[in-house]
C-alpha cells in the first residue's frame, strides 16, 4: 500500500493525508510537520502550516491581533520560536 511506503519516511497521518490529496487532485494540504512538509513539497503538493492559516485568517480581517494568536497557538504546545513569530507577522502585516 502506499500509505505504508509513504509511512517509513513521515508518521501515518502525513502519509495518509499526501495519498489522498494526490488522490482526488488536491494540491493544498494542511500539514506541520518538517518532513511531511518537504515530503508534500516533493509531491507537487503545496502544504499550508498551521501559523500560515492563522496568518490568511488575520490578513482577511479575520482575527484582530496576530501576534496573540501565534502565541496562544504556541501556549497550546505547537512548537514556534519567537524568531519564527516575528517573521509570520511581518509577512502578513506587509502584504
Amino acid at each position: 500500500m502506499a500509505v505504508d511506503a509513504l509511512y517509513a519516511v513521515v508518521d501515518k497521518g502525513e502519509a495518509e493525508t499526501i495519498i489522498l490529496a494526490k488522490e482526488m487532485n488536491i494540491k493544498q494540504v494542511l500539514m506541520d510537520d518538517r518532513k511531511g512538509v518537504n515530503l508534500a513539497k516533493k509531491m507537487g503538493l503545496e502544504p499550508l502550516r498551521t501559523t500560515t492559516i492563522i496568518g490568511i485568517a488575520y490578513k482577511n480581517g479575520l482575527l484582530a491581533d496576530i501576534r496573540k494568536e501565534l502565541l496562544n497557538l504556541r501556549e497550546k504546545g505547537y512548537w514556534i520560536t519567537d524568531y519564527y513569530i516575528e517573521e509570520i507577522i511581518k509577512r502578513f502585516k506587509e502584504h
